[in-house]
């Protein structure tokens, strides 16, 4: 609902801005429009890269959490073939609920984290495209994943500028 929300109002600007240019050139304003591809930038950036391998070292360590019960359940499926007793599939599914509980915490703490982290390289990442939309004199900037088709006459892709000014800013997570 609320990415449909922000199409529509970036629909809405585009219209806006498309009609700025259809007028004629006794009332138009210079306008000039810029696109920038966030996930682009996140992916190729210094910081954005860093912020990766930090979050699979995390996933990495609670995939070896995971994988010590796994065993621990393995083992106890193994001795439960040569010796099946009521306590020991109240062990077994007690380690499964374990198991499942772990599961889910690790992925609810793997999605908090990766989204903090966007959250915080989007935040750097609109400092410097408003930089250059200032500097540039951009009448709008925007993000090219949320735009359905656009040509590129009169309009700048500055997704590589804002990755160099980013990785000069801030080379590592």
């Amino acid at each position: 609902m609320k990415r449909s929300l922000a199409m529509m109002v970036i629909g809405l600007m585009v219209v806006l801005l498309m009609a700025s240019f259809s007028v004629g050139a006794s009332g138009a304003t210079n306008v000039s429009v810029a696109v920038v591809n966030i996930d682009k930038i996140i992916n190729e950036s210094l910081a954005g890269q860093g912020a990766n391998r930090e979050l699979l070292q995390l996933i990495k360590e609670k995939q070896d959490e995971l994988n010590k019960i796994a065993d621990a359940i393995n083992a106890l499926q193994k001795e439960l073939e040569t010796k099946d007793t009521a306590e020991k599939q109240q062990e077994l599914t007690q380690l499964v609920n374990e198991y499942q509980q772990k599961v889910d915490e690790a992925n609810s703490q793997i999605q908090s984290e990766a989204q903090r982290m966007r959250n915080e390289l989007v935040g750097e990442i609109q400092e410097i495209i408003l930089a250059i939309g200032e500097e540039q004199n951009y009448s709008l900037i925007i993000d090219s994943a949320t735009i359905t088709y656009y040509t590129r006459t009169n309009i700048i892709d500055i997704t590589g500028e804002v990755v160099r000014r980013y990785n000069q800013t801030r080379n590592s997570w």
